[in-house]
């Protein structure tokens, strides 16, 4: 097999929103065409190499093949794509605004009156005082979840959800939408790095703009929470492609 034309035709099939069978199909096809072409160009006396590009010529540029292919099996991709594209730009503004926008603004409106979320310890000299950074800062993983899990006689319920399923829940969509709209985003670590990336950046901005402190344990639980929300994407793309590949075995049978 020509190793220019297979690479041609996963160029523009790889990123396809196709169960995997008829992503082989349509390799299989245009692979077929190809060498067709190729070996009129080569009848033709041209060489290997012309022969191949001569043919992909021909076919025309990936982009545009992705895009007409895209649109024939999808007519509803284009569409879809951008209502789940508002949706994502709708919860990250909603995150990021309770997260550190409406903070920020307060912070900047109405001074230290507005340290809600911040300890400032009486002997605290600075801000880079060891008293300030002991107070509002945990850097030992899984100690305030286990103060949470273990302290209902301390603690009510709300808090003990919001510091605990919250955490996890708040970036769960996160993990839901980039593997949709980004195929670079369809790996599971790649997602547990960008949730614990985006929540480390947020605490860190929180704990220095003194607007939160940070607490190691939530970047656990957001990072964890990206990966829940992966896998449930996993799980659903898995099981709509057993049931497409069963209704066309089923069309196949009754024909």
């Amino acid at each position: 097999m020509d190793q220019r034309l297979e690479e041609y035709v996963w160029e523009i099939t790889d990123e396809l929103h196709c169960s995997s069978e008829e992503k082989e199909d349509i390799c299989e096809e245009m692979l077929g065409h190809l060498l067709l072409l190729k070996e009129e160009f080569l009848e033709e006396g041209c060489s290997d190499t012309e022969a191949a590009e001569k043919a992909i010529h021909i076919f025309g540029h990936e982009k545009e093949l992705k895009k007409g292919l895209q649109s024939v099996m999808s007519p509803f991709y284009k569409p879809l794509r951008l209502l789940i594209l508002s949706a994502f730009t709708f919860y990250s503004f909603i995150v990021l605004a309770n997260l550190l926008f409406i903070r920020l603004i307060e912070r900047v409106a109405f001074g230290e009156a507005t340290r809600l979320y911040f300890f400032w310890p009486e002997n605290a000299e600075s801000f880079w005082s060891a008293e300030v950074w002991q107070h509002n800062m945990n850097l030992t993983p899984f100690r305030n979840i286990t103060m949470y899990l273990n302290g209902s006689e301390y603690f009510n319920s709300n808090i003990i959800l919001h510091n605990t399923l919250g955490n996890l829940l708040i970036f769960l969509p996160l993990g839901l939408f980039l593997p949709i709209l980004y195929k670079k985003c369809r790996n599971w670590w790649k997602m547990l790095l960008m949730g614990a990336g985006l929540s480390l950046l947020i605490e860190l901005t929180q704990f220095f703009t003194m607007t939160g402190q940070f607490d190691i344990d939530d970047v656990i639980l957001n990072g964890a929470g990206a990966l829940v929300g992966y896998l449930l994407v996993k799980v659903l793309l898995k099981v709509s492609e057993v049931v497409v590949v069963r209704e066309k075995k089923q069309r196949v049978s009754d024909v």
